[in-house]
């Protein structure tokens, strides 16, 4: 029988149009849903670390064989956002992965850089979010680079032709 906590995060990683998913997004949408009374977030992400379904990456050095350059970017990106979660039956294959990395990439940067503009009057917010966006820029180019490295080496991957070509260019 599946409790209904880890029933639902199932639902909502399942559901979600990224493979990663902050764990403190998991476990704020689930408390408005009332489902925590009695869990902290340390105990909520104790419990997904504890179920084989679940992935749960602080970094992403864990789970992707990349380059030192990105491995410490990435340390430094998932320090703000916290630890992430991944469903392991969403991950086929590691190109799958770093497609679903690229991706999430791209979505921090469009959501720094708008933040970036909106802090008008902060110019130390301005400066702090500047260097992050250069560094999480870098990782996407580097992450973009090692997947199309991949596909010009002809990897062959299930379901690769799906890939959309504009996460390549």
């Amino acid at each position: 029988m599946q409790d209904p906590i880890t029933a639902r995060v199932l639902q909502i990683l399942e559901e979600a149009p990224e493979a990663f998913v902050p764990v403190a997004t998991l476990y704020e949408a689930l408390a408005r849903q009332g489902a925590l009374s009695c869990f902290d977030e340390a105990a909520f992400q104790q419990l997904l670390e504890t179920d084989e379904r679940f992935l749960v990456i602080g970094g992403l050095n864990t789970t992707l064989v990349l380059d030192e350059e990105i491995t410490n970017g990435l340390e430094v990106l998932s320090a703000l956002t916290g630890p992430w979660a991944l469903l392991r039956s969403r991950i086929d294959s590691p190109l799958e992965i770093m497609t679903g990395l690229l991706h999430h990439l791209q979505e921090m940067n469009r959501a720094m850089e708008q933040a970036w503009r909106t802090l008008l009057d902060a110019p130390e917010a301005q400066d702090n979010l500047l260097s992050l966006l250069m560094l999480g820029d870098l990782l996407e180019r580097k992450v973009r680079f090692a997947l199309t490295k991949a596909l010009k080496n002809r990897v062959e991957v299930e379901g690769l032709e799906a890939l959309p070509p504009e996460l390549f260019w």
